[in-house]
């Protein structure tokens, strides 16, 4: 599932529109900036401007993901370990982008027709306007998802009404988890059995994926488009990241992974059917939502 690189210039120039935030916060306690939509490179919308606020920051786990969940193909995980790195955090006054693949599950397709038929929400920058840059955490971090919620950095904003935000993967972990994370971006370990009973044998499996591997679906690891729910944003309060690690593996099928044993999980190659699944799963959208409360 490879994008046109072409077809995320309007990532890019969101990007740009929120160093343009820091610059702004840097020089007053206000911001104008120009909303980078997905026209032209010459499209801008009405400046906008705000007051400063500081957003304290904190990571937490849908607890359902740290139960046992089922799949789209029909496999009962339950995770025992998960850790993800963290580079940064945007928010923006677009509203979210969704992308809705509903083919049915058919068990009968070849493998990787079913990696693109389960009905999940893709990223597509083709059709997202992030508008307005608010708010920036730029702080790298990594999180042990069976940590509890965790505080993070605080985050630079303004005020304004919140509505999408982008996730972006840290290349280089660093923090808490960096060690579990051994250089990668995303790993998971846990067991899988198939849910309508077909194996009986549970699956132990350890999954990682690189920056490398997201890179292939979104550029430079940035999640974009994610659900903000939409805040009117008036003064300081806090931005809670919620991770879904259910949806990471939404794409997996583990049809071809040995049972391997609690002891021993088996590691699932990089370039594995079910390794790509993982790093497919890692770049959905709906695996990341953001909320602010006073």
């Amino acid at each position: 599932m490879k994008l046109d690189r072409s077809s995320l210039a309007p990532t890019r120039r969101a990007a740009r529109a929120a160093i343009g935030l820091a610059a702004a916060l840097s020089v007053s306690g206000g911001l104008t900036v120009i909303a980078e939509g997905c026209g032209g490179d010459s499209a801008a919308a009405d400046a906008t401007s705000g007051a400063r606020v500081t957003l304290r920051t904190r990571v937490a786990v849908d607890p359902a993901s740290l139960a046992e969940f089922t799949t789209g193909f029909g496999w009962k995980v339950k995770l025992s370990k998960a850790a993800v790195s963290l580079g940064a955090l945007y928010y923006f006054d677009g509203a979210p982008a969704f992308v809705r693949r509903d083919a049915p599950r058919a068990p009968a397709q070849g493998a990787l027709a079913r990696l693109f038929g389960v009905g999940v929400a893709h990223a597509h920058p083709g059709h997202y306007l992030a508008g307005d840059a608010l708010g920036q955490m730029l702080t790298p971090t990594s999180v042990d998802l069976f940590g509890g919620a965790q505080p993070l950095a605080d985050a630079a904003g303004v005020t304004g009404d919140y509505r999408s935000a982008r996730f972006v993967f840290g290349d280089h972990p660093v923090g808490p988890a960096a060690s579990a994370l051994g250089g990668h971006v995303a790993v998971a370990e846990g067991t899988a059995t198939k849910a309508d009973g077909s194996t009986k044998t549970p699956i132990h499996f350890t999954v990682s994926a690189d920056f490398a591997d997201v890179a292939k679906s979104v550029v430079d690891g940035e999640v974009s488009g994610c659900d903000f729910t939409e805040a009117h944003v008036e003064g300081d309060g806090t931005v809670t990241l919620t991770l879904r690690p259910a949806i990471w593996f939404e794409l997996v099928d583990f049809a071809k992974v040995a049972p391997g044993s609690a002891a021993a999980p088996t590691v699932i190659p990089h370039g594995d059917v079910a390794q790509i699944g993982f790093a497919l799963g890692l770049v959905q959208l709906t695996a990341y939502r953001f909320a602010f409360a006073k």
